[in-house]
């Protein structure tokens, strides 16, 4: 299985590891709905480190609070409610600006949720976010590059989950003319995979590579480096080997000056 794909997979089960979990001095409070019912839901802790936080949340019809865990996937929030020690169901939520989108979900059924924040400031909560990891350019484009977001994916309704898309892309400098990589992308909320490995040669501003087998067209794929940036972009997905559902139009950053592994 490829590195990339490895990745994915290894993201998106739910983390129970919590470390030491730091209280907020003015908890973030949300008020909102579950289905048509209102709720008010408070993210009381947090752990950097971990990317992790712990709160509570309360029908206010009923008055009583449900504790939570949960872990952030920018700009998402998963959510695992307990109930007398009992695991009852899962937020998953989109943050955008002071509010959260998405769905309460126990497998069985799913209530679409909407939150807004109603106290407490956004700012105390310093969620890692993959910008943090993109990197200067340097005098050579050899390296590693990513882009990588986090969605609430509905697909597989009323089973929700985090769903992840994203590239990775590592660059090796051959001569001044061509470049050998290697690419995985996944690709849409079914999650199907690209993959292609080459060398690309150099055309006035960008690299090209090309390969053909029989009964298909020529697959091109042309990189295209700006700074810390590489646009990424195949002609066709089935030429390519691909598949129908995957596709190659990215732009990542640089994340290492060096070819990484995962």
């Amino acid at each position: 299985m490829k590195q990339f794909i490895l990745w994915v997979f290894l993201l998106t089960p739910f983390h129970s590891f919590f470390g030491q979990l730091i209280p907020f001095s003015n908890p973030l409070v949300y008020s909102g709905r579950v289905g048509s019912l209102a709720i008010e839901l408070e993210i009381l802790a947090y752990d950097i480190k971990n990317e992790t936080f712990s709160g509570r949340y309360k029908y206010i019809k009923h008055n009583k609070y449900i504790d939570f865990k949960g872990f952030t996937h920018e700009p998402c929030l998963e959510i695992e409610e307990k109930y007398k020690s009992k695991t009852t169901g899962h937020f998953y939520l989109e943050m955008d600006g002071n509010g959260c989108r998405g769905y309460w979900s126990n497998g069985e059924r799913a209530l679409e949720v909407e939150l807004s924040l109603i106290r407490g400031n956004l700012k105390d909560w310093k969620i890692p976010k993959f910008s943090d990891k993109i990197i200067s350019a340097n005098q050579t484009i050899s390296g590693t590059y990513e882009t990588v977001w986090s969605f609430v994916n509905p697909q597989f309704y009323p089973e929700i989950e985090i769903g992840y898309n994203g590239a990775y892309l590592t660059v090796e400098v051959i001569n001044k003319d061509t470049i050998k990589f290697m690419v995985e992308a996944v690709c849409g909320p079914t999650y199907h995979f690209a993959y292609a490995e080459g060398f690309a040669v150099k055309r006035n501003d960008h690299y090209v590579y090309e390969s053909k087998e029989e009964g298909y067209d020529t697959c091109q794929i042309q990189l295209k480096f700006d700074k810390n940036e590489v646009s990424i972009t195949a002609n066709q997905s089935m030429a390519c080997g691909f598949g129908a559902r995957a596709y190659l139009d990215h732009l990542v950053s640089k994340v290492s000056h060096s070819i990484t592994d995962r």
